[in-house]
């Protein structure tokens, strides 16, 4: 119902261009024979700002409409999902999360169930010791008790209570935790190392990104091998990655377990930062990770070679999840087979059973507008390093024995770096 009514007020909007074209160009234009006999649509969006009314059926009012509404509508009903207006107050909170800013709690959700499919690293929910797969049972805020069943329950108490801080009881296996976590503003981190005898967090002291060793390692993994997990090509995760993937070098591991399990991807000049740590390619120093094609051609290339030669084989755990950048990064992986192929790709089977990765291969560009908003668009199609290979709604699979179950997929890395 929704779609149809902003179909039918994008049809109004149109209606009222045409007519106010015909308008115009018959008031001023010289000559009908005139090269320039139509307007622009940029001529009839600033029109329709100037002067367009529409009459909303839902409410029965007559609406004005300003540049966020005319921008809004136009996205949701004529471009792609991937599409977005951002009004000048929200660009002002992406330029914010372009530097690596935020100020929120710090977990999120894929699904639409109420258990935590992610944890920032470095966030207030980290810092408490919130962890992904964490079940919210109910969240308090003062005195007032939420009930959590699935993640609508999580978005509604958050849209209807303010507190400075909240109680989150959550489920972890068979046992429940209490946490108090407060919002404030921090630097997201979105890489943490792992070896058998620590945990090593990647951290900002004095604005520079550096290291600290953090509790416990992971006693499953062999003395030869590092678990670095991966969660978002945010900014400044090509760095945060480097400095992994360096405490590695420096621990002597020389094999290497990457979980991007619901890592959805992020941007591309983070991704040829991290792929140039992971993509060796006979030692050059500038080696093409992607291909993107649309109305021009943009080529993805690393932005060197940090590739550590002391690793010899690197496994991947994927999920249905893992997307678009993230998908680039394995593509290319798998292109130059540097001490990586499909022999140690694991991917968790989703609720049906498939294990395949999300299959996202459009790019999006985001465009700032004289008004201080911006625009992202969809731009390109994104191929693999052979320039004819799309994964977009195919993802990328991998062997029978690598498809596994969520519960086995650590332990079937472990087992094909062994």
């Amino acid at each position: 119902m929704k779609k149809q009514i902003v179909t039918d007020i994008i049809k109004f909007l149109l209606i009222i261009a045409i007519a106010l074209t015909t308008f115009f160009i018959g008031l001023y234009l010289p000559s009908p024979n005139s090269s320039k006999n139509s307007l622009t649509s940029a001529e009839i969006i600033s029109l329709i700002e100037k002067v367009g009314y529409v009459y909303d059926p839902v409410s029965g009012e007559i609406v004005e409409l300003d540049q966020e509404k005319v921008g809004d509508i136009l996205v949701n009903a004529i471009l792609d999902d991937y599409a977005k207006y951002y009004s000048p107050e929200e660009m002002g909170e992406l330029s914010a999360e372009r530097q690596g800013n935020a100020k929120n709690l710090g977990i999120y959700f894929y699904d639409y169930d109420n258990v935590i499919d992610g944890v920032y690293y470095n966030s207030p929910a980290d810092k408490q010791g919130m962890l992904d797969g964490d079940k919210i049972i109910s969240i308090k805020f003062g005195s007032d008790l939420v009930v959590v069943n699935e993640y609508k329950d999580v978005k509604q108490a958050f849209s209807t209570h303010t507190a400075q801080a909240v109680t989150f009881t959550i489920l972890r296996g068979q046992e429940q935790k209490e946490f108090v976590v407060a919002q404030e503003s921090y630097k997201k981190v979105f890489v943490r190392y792992f070896d058998n005898q620590s945990r090593v967090n990647i951290t900002y002291k004095d604005g520079k990104c550096t290291t600290e060793q953090s509790g416990e390692g992971m006693s499953e993994l062999a003395f030869d091998t590092a678990y670095i997990k991966f969660i978002e090509f945010g900014a400044g995760s090509g760095e945060q990655m480097l400095q992994a993937l360096s405490v590695a070098k420096q621990n002597g591991k020389t094999k290497i377990i990457l979980d991007v399990r619901n890592n959805g991807g992020g941007y591309m000049d983070q991704l040829k930062i991290v792929a140039s740590a992971l993509v060796y390619n006979q030692g050059a120093s500038k080696t093409l990770i992607s291909y993107a094609k649309g109305k021009q051609e943009e080529y993805f290339y690393t932005t060197g070679n940090n590739f550590n030669t002391q690793i010899q084989k690197i496994a991947v755990i994927a999920n249905e999840n893992t997307a678009s950048a993230t998908e680039c990064l394995i593509g290319a992986m798998l292109y130059y087979k540097d001490a990586f192929s499909l022999d140690s790709f694991i991917i968790e089977k989703d609720s049906n059973g498939q294990a395949k990765t999300y299959g996202k291969g459009i790019m999006q560009t985001t465009y700032m507008l004289t008004t201080g908003g911006a625009l992202k668009l969809t731009t390109a199609l994104v191929y693999q390093p052979d320039k004819t290979t799309t994964i977009h709604g195919k993802g990328i699979y991998t062997t029978v024995e690598n498809s596994v179950e969520r519960t086995n997929a650590l332990s079937r890395a472990i087992q094909v770096v062994a």
